[in-house]
């Protein structure tokens, strides 16, 4: 990602091809990066996402990456659409819905089609073992966060493929420690947090 500084809206005259999308943004809170040349490329959204939010995000024509913390107890607004609305912007390679997002197999598979992504951070509770035959073709993806799904030892074979991860997040999942050291030896380079 291009060397940046984080700033809040209202801090920065924004780039000409960010004015229009930073006006629909105005009142919310968010931070934003932007790359060398003054454009927002990461948006961390501090509301509570809802579906009508992500198509805000799209208005960012240099946007690759957004992080939002979602917690579905509270956040209902933000649903499967809005989930594939994220999956479909056009340069992304960074999702970070760290919290607990009701988002499904069919949401997450829209994201492992993106052949871009570098990060993907779900941890969602209805992921399971059935999204991992998306995963071997993820030869660019470095940072995986499935915590708190329902992914099992049945995905080992395919999570051992992913041999470019550097991060793989499993944190209560249902893995034997044992398990956990067969991944640990498979991605030698990978951090497995479990």
């Amino acid at each position: 990602m291009p060397l940046s500084k984080s700033v809040r809206a209202g801090e920065f005259q924004p780039h000409t091809d960010d004015v229009d999308a930073m006006a629909q943004m105005s009142g919310f809170r968010c931070n934003f990066k932007l790359n060398p040349r003054g454009q927002v490329y990461h948006l961390w959204f501090a509301e509570r996402l809802a579906d009508e939010h992500v198509k805000l995000f799209s208005a960012f024509p240099n946007l690759i990456s957004v992080s939002a913390g979602v917690n579905w107890e509270k956040f209902k607004k933000f649903t499967e659409d809005g989930a594939l609305a994220l999956a479909a912007l056009p340069r992304l390679c960074a999702v970070d819905l760290n919290g607990f997002v009701n988002l499904s197999n069919r949401s997450a598979k829209s994201f492992l089609e993106n052949k871009r992504l570098r990060w993907l951070l779900l941890n969602c509770p209805n992921i399971d073992d059935r999204v991992m035959d998306y995963l071997p073709d993820m030869e660019h993806l470095v940072k995986l966060g499935l915590s708190h799904s329902a992914v099992t030892a049945d995905s080992l074979p395919k999570l051992k493929q992913l041999t470019n991860l550097r991060f793989l997040g499993l944190r209560k999942c249902n893995f034997s420690a044992e398990e956990i050291v067969e991944l640990d030896n498979a991605l030698p380079k990978c951090k497995v947090a479990h």
